[in-house]
């Protein structure tokens, strides 16, 4: 009778454990995809914020390339592939060493090219062949002066001063044809100041764009961290849970079976058999 009461309470031990063990678990688990599914949209809104100011910040980036160009403050580089071209016996060279199986591996045609004036022609004049610095903004002011808008502006201009010559009788005067002189200088000097000023609100634009992903990035990235942190304690506490009613729960089941089976003045037996964890567990299982 004893056995059978100890036996019982065996079973209570060891079926109290492991629901305590699966709840820690369960609870783990569900704080974890908790977790996961804050991270998920967290990283969904952070994409978000991301396409919404992409515009902004591509629009920037070109407006301020065209800014440091029109400035004259474009880097100045030298478009080697541009003088390999220009250059038959650099080709040639080039060429070579792409099929030549011995020649240590091949370059690309900058490389091959910088490399190749250094050694056989170091007197070339690069100049043709430079981009940034003053040649960009050449190229910026011409670009710009040949726009639409500053050719409807130049012709209104000067049809504008002709009207006003041919009204007062002064038309073949020495005074039109100064003005008409004048007048396109003066005009393109005023419109490339506004156009700095207009590049330079649109970069401003495209740097506050990028600065606003850069900050949801690291507010993302903090918070993403956060949440794996915490994901790692929640599973490292249901294990500790998990063991610690597992536990309790083998210490509860050698407590009553050893307090029923142990009085006898000898080893606690069970059906003549000596009782340690294994043949225990298994008459729990069985009773």
């Amino acid at each position: 009778m004893a056995v059978a009461s100890a036996l019982i309470g065996a079973a209570a031990a060891i079926g109290g454990s492991a629901i305590a063990s699966g709840g820690a678990k369960s609870a783990a688990n569900a704080q974890a995809e908790g977790n996961a599914q804050a991270i998920a949209e967290q990283r969904r809104q952070f994409d978000r914020v991301q396409q919404l100011l992409a515009p902004y910040a591509q629009g920037g980036t070109g407006a301020f390339s065209q800014l440091l160009a029109l400035a004259g403050a474009a880097p100045q580089q030298t478009n080697w592939q541009a003088y390999a071209q220009s250059n038959p016996a650099l080709m040639q060279a080039f060429n070579a060493q792409r099929i030549n199986p011995y020649g240590g591996g091949t370059q690309d045609l900058a490389t091959f090219a910088q490399q190749w004036q250094q050694r056989n022609d170091p007197r070339a004049d690069l100049t043709k062949f430079q981009t940034g610095g003053q040649a960009a903004q050449q190229q910026a002011i011409s670009q710009f002066e040949q726009s639409p808008m500053f050719q409807a502006l130049a012709r209104q201009g000067e049809e504008g001063i002709l009207q006003n010559a041919s009204a007062t009788g002064g038309l073949r005067g020495g005074n039109v044809q100064g003005a008409l002189a004048q007048f396109r200088p003066a005009l393109l000097n005023q419109q490339i100041q506004q156009q700095l000023s207009t590049l330079g609100g649109i970069a401003g634009l495209g740097q506050n764009a990028a600065a606003g992903v850069g900050t949801a990035g690291v507010e993302t990235g903090r918070s993403v961290g956060a949440l794996m942190q915490d994901t790692g304690q929640a599973r490292g506490y249901g294990a500790l849970g998990s063991s610690a009613a597992l536990g309790g729960g083998l210490a509860s089941l050698g407590n009553i079976l050893g307090g029923a089976l142990g009085g006898s003045g000898g080893p606690p037996l069970l059906n003549g058999q000596l009782i340690n964890s294994d043949t225990a567990l298994a008459a729990v299982r069985g009773f």
